[in-house]
């Protein structure tokens, strides 16, 4: 956001997918992947809605984003190792459980694909 880089920049508050959609990076799943309690700035991760309703709610922003931007900082601050500055990383990112019935959400599709299960940025823990 702060170098003009995003195709969300400057959309705060616009509608920018379907109404249906709910967007959500939460740090504070339990168990999850990547989830903490805080992230690599010392700040309490927490549950962010990204997207609600279609709407561009938030970002994910690290302390120094927060300090160009203006945003609040979401806990999302992580390191590659301390090597690195920490940056705005992605924890549990998820599309919240709509209440559109399955059939409904096909019916009007004329071309597309059907993805059972997506997956995505997992990093296996052995690979250091």
């Amino acid at each position: 956001m702060a170098k003009d880089a995003s195709v969300f920049c400057g959309k705060l508050g616009q509608k920018i997918a379907h109404e249906s959609v709910t967007a959500i990076d939460d740090g504070t799943i339990e168990n999850g992947w990547g989830s903490l309690n805080f992230d690599d700035e010392g700040n309490k991760t927490k549950k962010t809605t990204l997207i609600e309703n279609g709407v561009l709610k938030s970002y994910i922003v690290d302390e120094m984003g927060s300090r160009q931007t203006g945003y609040e900082a979401t806990g999302s601050g992580r390191r590659q190792s301390y090597k690195y500055a920490p940056a705005s990383r992605m924890r549990n990112t998820y599309i919240a459980a709509g209440k559109d019935k399955f059939e409904d959400m096909i019916r009007d599709v004329d071309y597309g694909l059907y993805a059972k299960k997506l997956g995505g940025g997992l990093r296996q823990p052995w690979y250091g």
